[in-house]
């Protein structure tokens, strides 16, 4: 029998002891997808239960993404695309940055809009599923997020004037993936948030 049959597994049913939640959280964290050790991490099922980074990369690798406002990463989804011989899903990741400054503009939105730059996006479900199972979720692990769209309007209310850039995934064979790796053989949220924070980038102070 064919491996690539895909069956359901489970019932489908409301989850009324842990009702579904809208939106993510308003910090997500981006990574060049070059950083990535994609041979040594790992997937099982939809679980990277292994993420690492080439030797190449920076110690602190995932930089912070904050957004303000009610709805951080208005417009993130994943759509599914049928195809003749196999379906995949693409992934849009819309990222709002409230600065147009000289810095923000070299550091931020030049690498991001390059053409031949590609990241990896984490972002933290409000629903995080039973203990934590579905807290981070992976955008452009299979194939990267590159920049589909960009802008700069200076009377534009919905970013005050800011910048908004739409990363794009296409052709992804997972409808989601969501990061747990195990340390000290332990897993779950805490430890997935541990994981992040000790390789997410912090702002240098001033007198630094």
């Amino acid at each position: 029998m064919s491996e690539c049959v895909k069956y359901v597994l489970a019932g489908i049913e409301r989850n009324c002891a842990n009702p579904v939640q809208k939106g993510v959280e308003k910090t997500g964290w981006i990574v060049n997808r070059d950083h990535v050790d994609l041979i040594n991490s790992k997937v099982v099922g939809s679980k990277i239960t292994a993420l690492e980074f080439n030797e190449g990369a920076p110690d602190k690798p995932l930089f912070p993404i904050v957004i303000a406002g009610k709805t951080p990463f208005n417009g993130l989804k994943s759509s599914l695309v049928v195809g003749t011989y196999s379906n995949s899903w693409t992934k849009e990741a819309p990222i709002v940055i409230l600065d147009t400054g000289a810095a923000v503009v070299e550091n931020v939105i030049n690498p991001l809009t390059a053409a031949d730059s590609s990241f990896i996006l984490i972002v933290e479900n409000k629903f995080k599923g039973k203990d934590g199972d579905n807290a981070y979720e992976v955008l452009g692990f299979d194939q990267g997020l590159v920049a589909s769209a960009g802008e700069n309007d200076k009377y534009n209310e919905e970013c005050d004037g800011g910048w908004k850039v739409t990363l794009t995934e296409e052709a992804a064979a997972h409808a989601a993936l969501f990061l747990e790796p195990a340390l000290e053989e332990a897993t779950g949220a805490a430890v997935t948030k541990t994981f992040i924070e000790s390789k997410a980038w912090t702002k240098p102070t001033e007198n630094a």
